[in-house]
């Protein structure tokens, strides 16, 4: 039910971000988004990096049963927060003409949700082990490449 909640606030978020038609009034401060980003950075390399340690501790089945709650109760939520967060940054400080870079930075975070909805979720209980190493590097990636490119963002 979260994850539908989580989805739909995403929605309804990026269609508003999209035609700039209604605005929804909401105090968000920069630092509040630069938390919800910070954790929800470290959360995607913690439970990549305790997966793998998970493993080679034979304690692998045991982590698989933790992180679906993870996902649905904190990373999720975190997603979802500094996403509209964001939105809500860049339409306060730009009004209608937001920057081309920090269009593209909210188009990736968008698209890194629906990679870890499609791919990581989905392969958390039937995968084998070698496929969610592959797809936590690469979700580590695109999480490290959206805090450089949030960083450059932040200055211009």
């Amino acid at each position: 039910m979260l994850e539908v909640f989580n989805f739909l606030c995403l929605t309804i978020f990026f269609v508003e971000y999209m035609t700039f038609n209604y605005s929804f009034k909401l105090f968000v401060s920069q630092k509040w988004h630069i938390f919800f980003q910070i954790w929800f950075a470290f959360l995607v390399y913690f439970s990549s990096f305790l997966e793998i340690i998970s493993f080679f501790c034979n304690q692998y089945e045991n982590y698989m049963l933790f992180v679906p709650i993870l996902d649905v109760y904190i990373v999720g939520p975190l997603l979802t927060l500094s996403c509209i967060s964001g939105i809500f940054l860049a339409k306060k400080k730009y009004k209608k003409k937001i920057p081309k870079h920090i269009h593209q930075v909210i188009q990736k975070l968008f698209y890194f949700g629906i990679f870890w909805a499609c791919f990581d979720k989905t392969t958390q209980g039937s995968a084998n082990f070698y496929i969610r190493c592959v797809i936590n590097s690469f979700s580590c990636f695109l999480v490290y490449h959206l805090q450089t490119e949030m960083r450059k963002s932040r200055i211009h």
